[in-house]
């Protein structure tokens, strides 16, 4: 019984699945030396491992504030273009997040160390990253890097670009708002509850604040009643009043001349050889229907146009009309 052969051998799979496994194992070991090196310098620091990361972390934001004065040589250099690229406009607030971590690593003295601090401060600076760029237009990253720049940057513009494509302009406002609120409760070790009950207390204490203003509201005084001034009579001869003048008669109004209406001459063409063109010279129209798929690439390709001249520019409603070919 004749067998047959396999032409292709699976030998490229199994370079491709060893490869990956090697990847994965070389990462795995990486964690694992990172943790590794983490616990050494927790149990060797003790109780100032808090005071250490905060200290490295203000001296960080210390130098992003000099890179932004350029004051902080290459290095600087280097860290603002990085930064202008990854975090637009928003790598201005970079260093008050550090400095704002950092203090409370050493001031505070959190219950979950570090490793919470740094998630809440990354959840919400991502949030409102992608917040911020979601408001201001939510550029696509390949339309214009420039405007990327001026906006979220590369980080914002992967966050909220597809977030807006996928749920709209609301619902990707909705999932970043809520993106930031949950940062901040990590951060501040609060639950939802707690935060419903403070906005409650808070909102109670501003209702009895307004009622104590409007109730020791003073009532405003009387308007006094201005007397009339005295009148004094000059002594002396007494000149007559001058007679008012009198007033000018009506200027007469001219009449506006009257409009020549123009004369329009007709030419009788039932008497001449003159002949109407056939209709048939005329072409009909297919009468397809536009496809809706098609406008909307249209307008697509209309966005992107306009972002690459610097145009943010963003079309609400497409109208079919008439087309001119040349």
């Amino acid at each position: 019984m004749a067998t047959r052969t396999p032409t292709r051998k699976g030998s490229g799979r199994r370079r491709v699945s060893k490869s990956k496994s090697k990847t994965r194992k070389a990462q795995r070991t990486r964690g694992r030396r990172l943790a590794a090196l983490g616990e050494v310098m927790r149990r060797s620091l003790g109780r100032q491992s808090n005071d250490v990361w905060g200290l490295l972390l203000i001296v960080v934001a210390v130098l992003a504030t000099l890179a932004f004065f350029d004051r902080a040589g290459p290095f600087g250099n280097g860290f603002d273009t990085a930064t202008r690229f990854l975090f637009g406009v928003w790598r201005y607030a970079l260093p008050l997040v550090l400095v704002a971590v950092g203090l409370t690593l050493i001031v505070g003295k959190p219950r979950g160390g570090a490793r919470r601090m740094l998630i809440g401060g990354v959840t919400t600076f991502l949030g409102t990253l992608a917040l911020f760029h979601l408001l201001t237009g939510a550029v696509a990253l390949r339309a214009s890097i420039e405007l990327v720049e001026q906006r979220g940057g590369a980080v914002g513009a992967l966050i909220a670009f597809p977030l807006r494509r996928i749920l709209g302009t609301w619902g990707a406002f909705v999932v970043l708002a809520a993106t930031v609120g949950a940062g901040v409760l990590i951060l501040t070790q609060t639950s939802v509850r707690e935060l419903f009950l403070g906005i409650g207390a808070m909102i109670r204490s501003l209702s009895r604040w307004a009622r104590s203003v409007r109730l020791e509201k003073p009532s405003p005084p009387a308007a006094a009643t201005p007397s009339p001034p005295p009148v004094i009579q000059p002594r002396g001869k007494h000149r007559k009043p001058k007679s008012a003048p009198k007033p000018a008669p009506p200027k007469e109004k001219k009449p506006k001349p009257a409009v020549k209406t123009p004369v329009v001459r007709t030419i009788d063409l039932s008497e001449s050889d003159y002949k109407l063109p056939p209709l048939s010279l005329l072409d009909q129209g297919t009468g397809t229907e536009i496809s809706r798929r098609h406008l909307e690439e249209t307008a697509r390709q209309l966005e992107d146009t306009l972002l690459q001249h610097g145009v943010d520019a963003q079309l609400t409603k497409i109208v079919p009309g008439p087309t001119v070919t040349r």
